[in-house]
C-alpha cells in the first residue's frame, strides 16, 4: 500500500485521527491538537496540550468533542475551538469515550466501572455510573457498535443497550455476555460485519476474533497465532479498519514484534504489510491510526509525526 505524505508534524507518534459528526477532522500529534474544516485538509493547531503519549479516544455530541487519553479528560467547543479540561470529583480517568443517545460514556481505568454524562452535557452526576459485573475483571476498552455499548474486560465482553431511563440509561442485554476477553485495548475495531479484537480467555490468548453480537468467530490462523505468541508482549497491539475497492481491511500492528498483519474481510485471507528501512529490513507498517476524510484514507505514522494519504 503506497503512502503519500500530506502533513509533517512534530517528530513523534500520531495519536488520533477523528472525523467529527460535522465532518471536521481532529488530529493529535505528540501533545498537540489540530483541527481541519470539513471541506479541505487544512490543519490549524489549537491552543492547549494533550497529555500522555498513548492513543487518544474522541467522541462528540455535535456541540463539543470529548477527548480522553488515560489521564486527562478535555472538552473542545466545536464552535469556538477552545480546549478546556473537564474537572470535578466525579470525572474518572478514562482511556475510551463513546457517544450514544445523547450521552457521553466513559470507562474508569483499572476498574470495571463506566460513567455517563447528563443529556447533551458534559456534567457527570455522582450516581451516573454502573459496573460491568459478569466477571470481576477490569474493563480495558469501550466502544459503541450498532447502537450498543461493548465493554471489553480481560476475561469477558459485556454488551449494553440504551433504554431511555434517566436513572439507568444503559442496561446489559439479556445474554449479552461473551466469555472471551480482550488482550490489547487498542486492537478493538468496528469492522464491516462486526467487532474484531485480539482475544484472551481462561483457556489462552493470541487469537484474533470477530463478533457481531453472538459467539466470537476465530479469524486468525495457526501461522499468525504462532507468530504472535513469539512476541515479548501482545498487549501493545494497535489496529484500525477501513474499506476500499470493495474490500474491508483490519490492520493490526504489534510494536513488540515490529510486524503488521492485515485481514481482508472480503476474501477472508490474511497478508502482511511492512516498511523497508534504509538497511533493507522489513518493519511494521508506518500507519497506526486511520480516518476517512474528504474522500481520502488518512493514516497517522506511529513515530515521525506524518499524516499520509493511503
Amino acid at each position: 500500500a503506497g503512502l503519500v505524505r500530506m502533513y509533517q508534524g512534530d517528530d513523534a507518534a500520531v495519536r488520533c485521527l477523528k472525523v467529527l459528526s460535522n465532518g471536521d477532522l481532529l488530529v493529535i500529534i505528540a501533545k498537540k491538537l489540530y483541527h481541519s474544516p470539513a471541506n479541505k485538509f487544512q490543519l490549524t493547531q489549537i491552543a492547549g496540550t494533550i497529555s500522555g503519549t498513548d492513543i487518544v479516544s474522541i467522541a462528540d455530541n455535535g456541540i463539543v468533542a470529548m477527548i480522553v487519553n488515560g489521564s486527562t479528560n478535555q472538552i473542545l467547543n466545536l464552535s469556538t475551538l477552545v480546549l478546556t479540561k473537564l474537572t470535578g470529583s466525579n470525572i474518572p480517568r478514562s482511556s475510551f469515550v463513546a457517544f450514544l443517545d445523547g450521552r457521553f460514556v466513559l470507562n474508569k481505568v483499572k476498574t470495571g466501572r463506566f460513567v455517563w454524562t447528563d443529556l447533551y452535557s458534559t456534567n457527570i452526576d455522582p450516581l451516573s455510573y454502573a459496573t460491568a459485573e459478569a466477571s470481576p475483571d477490569p474493563m480495558v476498552a469501550l466502544i459503541e457498535f450498532q447502537r450498543e455499548l461493548w465493554m471489553f474486560g480481560k476475561q469477558t465482553v459485556e454488551r449494553y443497550y440504551s433504554n431511555n431511563d434517566l436513572n439507568a440509561p444503559y442496561v446489559r442485554l439479556p445474554g449479552g455476555v461473551i466469555q472471551i476477553g480482550c488482550d490489547a485495548p487498542f486492537s478493538v475495531c468496528k469492522f464491516a460485519t462486526g467487532v474484531i479484537w485480539l482475544a484472551v480467555s481462561e483457556f489462552g490468548g493470541n487469537q484474533i476474533v470477530m463478533s457481531a453480537g453472538g459467539a466470537p468467530t476465530r479469524i486468525s490462523n495457526h501461522a499468525i497465532e504462532a507468530e504472535i505468541s513469539s512476541y515479548s508482549t501482545t498487549t501493545d497491539a494497535i489496529a484500525y479498519a477501513y474499506q476500499d475497492n470493495g474490500h474491508a481491511f483490519y490492520v493490526i500492528s504489534f510494536p513488540s514484534g515490529n510486524t503488521t498483519f492485515v485481514f481482508d474481510g472480503t476474501t477472508q485471507l490474511w497478508h502482511q504489510r511492512s516498511w523497508t528501512n534504509s538497511f533493507g529490513q522489513h518493519e511494521r507498517h508506518r500507519g497506526q491510526v486511520h480516518a476517512y476524510f474528504n474522500g481520502k484514507h488518512l493514516l497517522g505514522d506511529h513515530e515521525n509525526g506524518r499524516i499520509y494519504d493511503l
